[in-house]
């Protein structure tokens, strides 16, 4: 039989566990006894923080070396997709030259259409990779695609230069989409 003392482990005003000390009577009541165990369970609580503090720097820390990494590989996608869209430019405007230079019923023109189909797949690929190079938050909604066509239609007149026509079709049976305007 003694004396149960439940002392509270803590540091910093916060109180992290308890120290639950079972006591002899007699030494329950002596004052030297108790503030021994009170400095224990001080100890215990600093030592307590102290490692719970350790864990949270080596937490953090390793969540800055990921972002660091992260940082490092979306700057090399967008370095790489850079690149490889300006490659894909090449590709797709020698298969266009192509293809004007083929009559419409010559057997390679189809070869000419499925290289230039495989370019834009392509280049939605670079572009998703660019987006993510720059961390750039995708924000899908129901759009018109005839209306975004039409708005960038305009950006583009502007940059082409009054020396280039663009001519653009739209149908306006076109169902409405769920997409990010920004990547269209």
């Amino acid at each position: 039989t003694g004396v149960h003392l439940i002392l509270p482990l803590s540091a910093r005003g916060d109180t992290l566990g308890v120290l639950h000390v079972l006591v002899d009577p007699a030494a329950a009541t002596a004052a030297a006894e108790q503030t021994f165990l009170v400095q224990v369970a001080s100890l215990l609580g600093a030592e307590l923080h102290r490692r719970r503090s350790e864990r949270e720097h080596d937490r953090l820390e390793m969540q800055f070396l990921q972002a660091q990494k992260m940082e490092a590989v979306g700057r090399l996608a967008g370095g790489v997709a850079h690149d490889f869209n300006n490659i894909l430019t090449a590709i797709t405007n020698y298969a266009d030259l192509g293809l004007l230079k083929l009559p419409a019923e010559h057997p390679l023109r189809r070869n000419f259409v499925e290289i230039i189909a495989a370019s834009d797949r392509a280049a939605l690929l670079t572009q998703q990779l660019l987006a993510f190079s720059r961390r750039q938050v995708l924000a899908p909604r129901v759009i018109d695609v005839n209306t975004v066509i039409a708005e960038l239609g305009k950006t583009l007149r502007r940059l082409l230069g009054a020396d280039i026509e663009l001519s653009i079709s739209t149908d306006r049976d076109l169902a409405r989409i769920v997409a990010d305007p920004s990547l269209i």
